[in-house]
């Protein structure tokens, strides 16, 4: 699997990629039914997903971590993410094991730390 300083990537239609390790920073942008799954992150993270997407990481610290989901599209994020600004429109979810920091969740689909957060 491939590793990379930092990764700008786009899936559009129904591919997959999966990668070791994002050391300094990721874009990911998921437009159909694409799928990620990278081992373990680390810094800025801005994730957008559109249609029934996934993306999984499955650690690290994401600092922040921005990410939006629009339809049926899911992220699950194993690690730490420092000032989350979450936001699901749609039936979509978002998953994150721990935050540190202010968050900012724009719906009832999204799971910190096992709780179901309120919007806020």
């Amino acid at each position: 699997m491939a590793s990379a300083k930092t990764a700008a990537i786009i899936i559009s239609g129904s591919g997959r990629l999966d990668m070791d390790e994002v050391r300094s920073g990721l874009a990911l942008n998921i437009r159909g039914s694409g799928e990620t799954a990278i081992c373990f992150l680390n810094g800025p993270t801005k994730i957008a997903i559109s249609g029934s997407g996934a993306a999984t990481i499955a650690a690290g610290r994401a600092a922040p971590l921005v990410a939006e989901i629009h339809g049926l599209g899911r992220l699950v994020f194993g690690g730490v993410a420092v000032d989350p600004m979450l936001t699901v429109t749609g039936s979509g979810r978002i998953t994150v094991a721990n935050h540190e920091g202010t968050l900012i969740a724009d719906s009832y689909n999204i799971v910190i730390n096992g709780e179901r957060v309120a919007s806020r």
